[in-house]
């Protein structure tokens, strides 16, 4: 919880400098994110993964220009599991594993002449992890679904080029460290996911 209030005081801090210092460069955006995502799932302290797999990722992100440096983005992405190397296991049924993230964050940019910038940014997150099983195992665990929740922070940086007045395209890679909880163990869940976008300035 001091995470987040931290988070939020910075957050809140960036945002009213930002609109002080610039007040007619406001432009809202809107973004279409499609890419491919590494997630891992490990017992925290261990160096050998539980699971591995490739997923693909969909997202949708909203964006309000402070000025030509800084914006808050709001949105949401989704990653579908794809592959896994997860083994057979005489206690676990094998299933399905999905994810989604809220975010809230901002968004600094440096623009260039040319069209071209270079972005990063930062933010809190909220998630769900939804697992799937999808077979019975030895023990005849019939399919069921687990749901895990939780809050942590989301980084990324890329490059973005306008290919007109209102339409940019840009390549992306973020992270996302979800940490699940389980009696007196914890599970670190690690998503790193690069990403195509097409946005568009309203």
């Amino acid at each position: 919880m001091l995470k987040i209030s931290i988070l939020l005081a910075v957050l809140f801090t960036a945002i009213m400098a930002a609109i002080s210092s610039d007040a007619e460069a406001r432009i809202l955006s809107g973004e279409l994110l499609v890419g491919n995502t590494e997630q891992s799932l490990g017992e925290r302290g261990s160096y050998i993964p539980m699971r591995n797999g490739k997923y693909s990722s969909f997202g949708l992100r909203g964006l309000y220009e402070l000025n030509r440096y800084f914006a808050v983005e709001l949105g949401i992405n989704t990653f579908a599991e794809k592959s896994s190397d997860e083994p057979p296991s005489r206690f676990f049924a094998k299933g399905e594993l999905m994810s989604t993230s809220y975010n809230l964050g901002l968004k600094a940019s440096w623009p260039f002449d040319n069209g071209l910038s270079l972005n990063s940014r930062f933010g809190g997150s909220l998630w769900d992890i939804n697992r799937e099983t999808n077979r019975l195992n030895e023990f005849h665990i019939p399919q069921s679904t687990i749901v895990y929740e939780g809050k942590s922070f989301y980084y990324g940086f890329g490059v973005q080029y306008k290919i007109s007045s209102t339409t940019y395209i840009g390549i992306e890679y973020n992270a996302t460290q979800m940490n699940i909880p389980y009696h007196a163990i914890t599970f670190d869940f690690k998503v790193k996911n690069s990403v195509l976008y097409l946005g568009y300035q309203f």
